[in-house]
Parts: C-alpha cells; sequence; structure tokens
C-alpha cells in the first residue's frame, strides 16, 4: 500500500451561527488514489474539499498531508503540493489564457529554467485540449472552456493532490467523457 497522502480524523466545521455543517469525517487517501465525495446540494461538499485544501480552517478534528498537520505547512508548500479548482473561481476576463494558465507555477518560482516552466504550461495547455487557445482572454471563452482552463491551471501547478469541486459543470458531455474519464 503507497503511503497515504492526505489524512483527516473526525473534521468538523461550524459556522459563524454555530450550525454544524460539517461533523466527523474521516478519510485516508494515498498517492494515486481517487476519491470522490458525494451528496445532495447543501450537504458540506465545497466546505470538505475547503478544509482538506487548507484553505478553511476545520472546527475540530485535524488533516494531515504526507504525515504533517496542514495547518503547520507553509502556504507556499501547501500550494506545491495542492491545487484546487472550484466550482465558482472567476479569472480576470481581460486574462489570456497563456497567462491565467501561467499562474499555476508562481508557488514553484525561481525553481526551475524559463524554459522549462513554459514547457509545464504548453503540457497542460495540450493535455485539456485548449493549446490553440493561449492567445485569447478568458472572457472571449465559454463556460466549458474556461473550466478547462481552470484544470490547465492547476495541472501546470503539478500538485500531489488535486481537488475539483464539481469538475465537469459547464463541460459538455462529450468533453466530459474525454477529459475526465482518461485521466
Amino acid at each position: 500500500m503507497s503511503p497515504l497522502l492526505i489524512e483527516a480524523r473526525d473534521l468538523g466545521f461550524c459556522s459563524a451561527a454555530d450550525l454544524r455543517l460539517v461533523e466527523g469525517v474521516g478519510l485516508s487517501v494515498a498517492a494515486a488514489d481517487r476519491l470522490a465525495i458525494i451528496g445532495p446540494n447543501g450537504a458540506g461538499k465545497t466546505i470538505l474539499l475547503r478544509m482538506l485544501a487548507g484553505l478553511l480552517r476545520p472546527s475540530s478534528g485535524e488533516i494531515r498531508l504526507e504525515g504533517c498537520l496542514l495547518d503547520r505547512i507553509a502556504p507556499i508548500e501547501r500550494a506545491r503540493n495542492i491545487a484546487v479548482v472550484g466550482q465558482s473561481d472567476q479569472a480576470d476576463p481581460r486574462l489570456a489564457v497563456i497567462d491565467y494558465v501561467e499562474l499555476g507555477r508562481v508557488p514553484h518560482a525561481g525553481l526551475r529554467e524559463k524554459d522549462g516552466e513554459r514547457d509545464i504550461v504548453i503540457g497542460a495547455l495540450k493535455r485539456t485540449g485548449l493549446l490553440g487557445m493561449l492567445g485569447r482572454t478568458i472572457g472571449s471563452l465559454s463556460g466549458g472552456e474556461r473550466q478547462r482552463v481552470q484544470l490547465a491551471r492547476a495541472i501546470a501547478q503539478e500538485p500531489k493532490v488535486l481537488f475539483l469541486d464539481e469538475p465537469t459543470n459547464h463541460l459538455d458531455p462529450r468533453v466530459r467523457v474525454v477529459r475526465f474519464l482518461n485521466w
């Protein structure tokens, strides 16, 4: 069995109004595992994902990334290890696709030569079928194309953990099958 990448124990989250939105969640995910969290709207899936990604502090419980408490890992190090594609991320519509995808490389700034950085970005654009759109602006894209650009940015980040919150939202059925079933 692979070593654990993410481990959560007894996670809980209370709202500002003291409503328990998530309670008693535990999970273990090893490298190369895929985990889907399903449930009805309002069940707390996005809150759980945001806690696991270190974007929201749990009210109770603990989260470990490769054995280290997630809240004790520096934000830049978390960004090198965890990428998130949210269900309602809104990029600046004036940005060119390539510039937005390059933002995924920010946590790795200065760790590689410029040519290597560009190769990673181009590879992410190819993998998501967006290479032909690299000069277009985010504002000129359809909802599905924007979703794929967000995915390309996350891939360019080269994370160990990739969280996708409703990743097929806005994608047409053909793209859903081709892109997401072949990961």
